[in-house]
């Protein structure tokens, strides 16, 4: 069973489906439709979640004269990130997939293993290991320590600065939101629409088939 399951997840993986991409985890929000591994059309912008997901998704399906029932597979980013958003991107998500006539799966997958892939196309001399930071709760900071390239054996931590300054190796970090993160780092421009490739590698499906 669990066999046949799989083989059906690949099958949703590996086709050239149109895609419905959400990601409103961090301070711009990103949705693009998505096929053979190319945006055939994006929109992003600093407007809140709550008022833009939906006007981005509509815009998108406009754009490409395509309808919700025309997309094979919708895609969300679970995180780490805006509460707000990421929960409005995995509501909607999942509405329409149970409301499809059609059989369309879910799935979701990490900004910061994205923003792993992002370095690694825009440092192409990097030396490992890396740690990716983002902001999270209470002077703590999301941590990905990245050991070689396309290694995404370790978990996600949840530190302090001052237990990130002892890992003493490169940092990594989008702009924070409210917090300012005080170490030394590399700033990334979190953007997916110059890398649609990458998100291939990274989805991992919501559905549940019991």
């Amino acid at each position: 069973m669990q066999l046949t399951i799989n083989m059906f997840l690949e099958k949703f993986k590996n086709l050239n489906m149109v895609s419905l991409v959400i990601d409103a985890s961090s301070l711009n929000v990103q949705v693009g439709i998505l096929k053979e591994k190319q945006w055939i059309s994006f929109s992003e912008n600093n407007i809140p979640a709550l008022e833009s997901i939906f006007t981005s998704v509509r815009h998108c399906l406009y754009e490409t004269n395509l309808e919700l029932k025309d997309i094979n597979r919708l895609m969300y980013c679970e995180g780490p990130g805006s509460t707000l958003g990421i929960r409005l991107s995995s509501m909607a998500c999942q509405t329409w997939a149970r409301l499809s006539n059609t059989t369309i799966i879910t799935f979701s997958f990490n900004n910061l293993y994205a923003i792993a892939k992002i370095i690694k196309e825009e440092y192409k001399d990097i030396k490992y290991p890396i740690a990716i930071v983002s902001e999270s709760i209470e002077n703590r900071w999301h941590c990905l320590m990245i050991l070689k390239e396309d290694d995404f054996s370790e978990k996600i931590k949840e530190l302090t600065i001052t237990e990130i300054e002892k890992l003493n190796i490169p940092l990594f970090a989008p702009p924070p939101k409210k917090s300012t993160f005080s170490l030394e780092h590399k700033r990334i421009h979190y953007s997916l629409k110059p890398y649609p490739f990458i998100l291939e590698e990274l989805i991992t499906p919501n559905e549940n088939f019991n």
